[in-house]
């Protein structure tokens, strides 16, 4: 099991120093895991086989420009490096990343040390080189926010790894296209068809979508396939031999390159030709179909697959063509058309979805597909789009969507009170950024809150400190400290918390607010407090 337990940056640009502990220490024990109704009994012994249902999940949240994104971007940053470093130790830790990092797999502490630019790694306070040590297996970063700040590693990189996957919808570090988003999708899919284990958990993210568990895929010519008979790159001739197709491809490849366009798609054809297998596969699949290709127009050339989560037979189907026609859309002979999803048994394209379930749907499967034992899944301000409902709703579907994967770590930055409501007092945490009026300077605390089932107004007054006129229980707190002063109080460490919980809270210099925090300023001065 993983989990991320403490992570400390030092002399960052925009945190400076900031010290954030991911998990609660009565909840490090993994040995000792159970359903949520056993935690609620609590007077239950526990048997070796209870668990929790879910995984171990840390809802980051705070004011805006508290940095929550951030973290979760130097988070997977520093994972990334640390795994390239595992497989090539001749790499040295960029000197702007300082950090202390500690974090346990299957109850095995990992403590690294990067404070002074020298990596000091220790595995049960054992000095240990780096190529020995354990990384979380998937570092997963999702998000559907057009700006979010996680990092594209490319593998020109040389910090590049399979180990981290970016599920967002940049193509590129400032540009979002809702076609490639697609290809993600089909991709996400592909994944997953070849993962049958993984099955129950699809069908349950379309159960809890009020979806009907299908899809239909659908595929057509790209801008590589050539109909035209009296062109002799049609497509019929290409596929005759490994010779023709490559043959085909690199004609192609000069004459695009003679122009210097289209570099990186050229190196990707390249790759792909390289290997005799795919060539020969992809001239098997191609004519095998080849009966398809008898048309007179393009647009009516489509390679259909109808995928029913209910029927495994669909699901197999298409993965022992999912491989193949990746290769083909690399190789742009054939491209996504769309993707069809039923709702009420009405088949509507998957870009004309609702943003709630487009969103929802698209980085969950992303995620299913990808997620491995023992990952970090970091998730980015998943209540974009989402209908309150869905949002009182999510921690619960990802907890049953993920239940076999209880030995992972979710770290999920958040401004919705909906999701703190939602979040089980067990085998979670809530962390939350502030900024500290003494230095300005932005500062992370561990809240010791069971907030599941709790109102709005509660959560949005202790939570998130922000209060209302009509807020109860800001009214009830300001009557308390009101009522000690009056009364003369010798209970100083509670009207001092007060006192702090107020000043947290955004003010006007106008404030009546302002008045009563400064007359129990003054009475704790009086009293020598």
């Amino acid at each position: 099991m993983f989990k991320l337990y403490y992570f400390k940056v030092i002399k960052h640009s925009y945190f400076k120093d900031l010290d954030l502990f991911f998990v609660n220490d009565d909840e490090l024990d993994n040995d000792k895991v159970v359903t949520y109704e056993e935690y609620i009994k609590k007077d239950i012994p526990l048997s070796d086989d209870e668990r929790v249902i879910g995984p171990y999940k840390t809802l980051i949240i705070g004011p805006n420009g508290t940095g929550k994104s951030q973290v979760l971007s130097v988070i997977i940053e520093t994972f990334n490096i640390l795994s390239a470093l595992k497989s090539n130790p001749s790499l040295k830790f960029p000197s702007s990343i300082r950090f202390i990092l500690k974090y346990f797999i299957n109850n095995i502490e990992y403590h690294i040390d990067n404070r002074e630019g020298v990596l000091q790694i220790f595995v049960q306070n054992q000095p240990t080189p780096i190529q020995d040590i354990e990384l979380p297996v998937k570092v997963i970063g999702s998000a559907i926010n057009l700006n979010d700040r996680f990092p594209i590693v490319r593998e020109t990189n040389k910090y590049f790894t399979d180990r981290y996957e970016y599920l967002g919808v940049r193509s590129a570090p400032n540009s979002a296209y809702i076609s490639v988003h697609i290809k993600k999708i089909i991709d996400s899919l592909s994944n997953s068809a070849n993962k049958l284990g993984k099955l129950p958990n699809i069908r349950l993210l379309f159960e809890k979508l009020d979806l009907s568990p299908v899809i239909n895929l659908s595929f057509s010519p790209g801008r590589r396939f050539v109909l035209k008979a009296d062109n002799p790159n049609n497509i019929q001739n290409i596929i005759k031999s490994s010779k023709a197709f490559v043959g085909y491809f690199m004609s192609v490849i000069t004459e695009t390159r003679s122009k210097r366009l289209d570099e990186r798609r050229l190196n990707k054809y390249e790759k792909l030709l390289n290997d005799p297998q795919t060539v020969d596969k992809a001239i098997s699949f191609l004519q095998k179909v080849s009966n398809k290709f008898n048309q007179k127009y393009l647009y009516k050339i489509k390679l259909n697959y109808a995928i029913d989560f209910t029927k495994p037979e669909t699901l197999q189907e298409f993965a022992a063509d999912a491989e193949i026609l990746k290769t083909l859309r690399e190789l742009e002979i054939f491209s996504v058309n769309d993707i069809d999803i039923r709702k009420q048994k009405t088949n509507f394209s998957a870009s004309k979805a609702s943003s709630g379930e487009y969103h929802l749907l698209t980085s969950f499967l992303g995620i299913i597909a990808k997620i491995e034992d023992n990952s970090i899944i970091l998730i980015d301000e998943p209540e974009i789009s989402l209908h309150p409902n869905w949002q009182m709703q999510y921690l619960n579907v990802l907890d049953k969507v993920f239940e076999n994967y209880n030995n992972c770590h979710f770290i999920i930055a958040s401004h919705s009170h909906f999701l703190v409501s939602d979040l089980k007092g067990f085998n979670s945490a809530i962390l939350t950024l502030f900024f500290d009026p003494a230095t300005g300077l932005i500062k992370a605390k561990l809240l010791d809150n069971d907030t599941y089932g709790w109102t709005p107004e509660n959560i949005l007054y202790n939570i998130f400190n922000v209060a209302s006129v009509s807020n109860h229980y800001f009214e009830m707190d300001l009557r308390n400290l009101v009522h000690l002063i009056s009364e003369n109080s010798d209970d100083y460490k509670r009207i001092k918390s007060y006192v702090d919980k107020f000043e947290f809270f955004e003010r006007v210099p106008e404030d009546p607010l302002n008045i009563v925090i400064n007359q129990a300023k003054g009475y704790l001065k009086e009293h020598g407090v």
